[in-house]
C-alpha cells in the first residue's frame, strides 16, 4: 500500500464512517490478499473477532464462492477501486 493510500484510511474520518458502518467492511491487502481491517459489522457477520481476522487470507473466510469466483471479483475491486457485494455468509 502506497504512502497517500495509507494516509487516507488512517484518517480518523474514515476510521470513524468504517466503524459506524451497518454494513461489513474490510480493507484487503490488493497484492497479497490478506486482510488489513474490518469493522465492527463485519466480525459480528462471521463470528470471528477482529484481532482473528487480521491474521486471515480472504480466502479463509470466503469459502462458499469458486476460486476463480474471488479473483474475479478481486480484479474488478481493484479496477473500480471499490465494490459493492453480498456473499453467502
Amino acid at each position: 500500500m502506497n504512502s497517500e493510500n495509507r494516509k487516507h484510511i488512517e484518517s480518523d474520518d474514515f476510521r470513524t464512517l468504517i466503524a459506524s458502518s451497518v454494513d461489513g467492511v474490510t480493507l484487503v491487502d490488493a497484492v497479497s490478499g490478506y486482510i488489513l481491517d474490518v469493522n465492527d459489522s463485519y466480525c459480528r457477520m462471521l463470528g470471528y473477532t477482529r484481532d482473528e481476522l487480521l491474521n486471515m487470507h480472504m480466502s479463509d473466510v470466503d469459502v462458499f464462492d469458486s476460486a476463480e469466483a474471488v479473483i474475479k471479483r478481486s480484479e474488478e475491486i481493484i479496477l473500480r477501486r471499490s465494490l459493492r457485494f453480498e456473499t453467502k455468509q
